[in-house]
């Protein structure tokens, strides 16, 4: 019996600890794609280029955590999460038009040139990378979760 339960936590944390290399994939590759975005940054060269890429590349991430996430969920939670989503969305798309206004103001006084769109892209890139790294985290708990259940069982 002892051996039995032994076995069971083994299991348990080998299944953990494959998961959580596979999951740090996935927020490595997100923090590889930020330290990519700094490094272009840094070379002074395109900058505004650099912070669109970086965002345009979080704007497509969004949807895949989002997916990843969707099909891990029961119809009734995948709904939940869809209201969620459309929420967030909401606020991102407000974010972005003070965003937009807020640069407006500035290049009409003259306090930032056009080369400050960066910082737009790169606040936009940075609001949803944080909804990302959320998807993220909640779709590992989840797996990590449903495999100790599973293990258990």
């Amino acid at each position: 019996m002892a051996s039995v339960k032994r076995t069971n936590l083994i299991i348990i944390v080998t299944l953990l600890l494959f998961n959580t290399v596979g999951s740090s994939q996935t927020m490595d590759e997100i923090a590889k794609m930020k330290a990519q975005c700094q490094s272009c940054l840094d070379s002074g060269v395109d900058m505004q280029g650099c912070a669109r890429k970086y965002c345009i590349e979080m704007y497509e991430i969004v949807d895949t955590a989002f997916n990843n996430l969707s099909e891990k969920l029961s119809q009734q939670e995948r709904a939940l999460l869809k209201t969620e989503q459309v929420k967030w969305l909401k606020k991102r798309k407000q974010f972005e038009k003070e965003e937009e206004k807020e640069f407006q103001k500035k290049y009409k006084t003259g306090e930032w040139g056009t080369d400050m769109f960066m910082i737009v892209y790169e606040n936009d890139a940075e609001y949803t990378r944080k909804r990302i790294v959320e998807l993220i985290k909640r779709r590992n708990k989840l797996i990590n979760s449903n495999q100790a259940a599973t293990t258990l069982h």
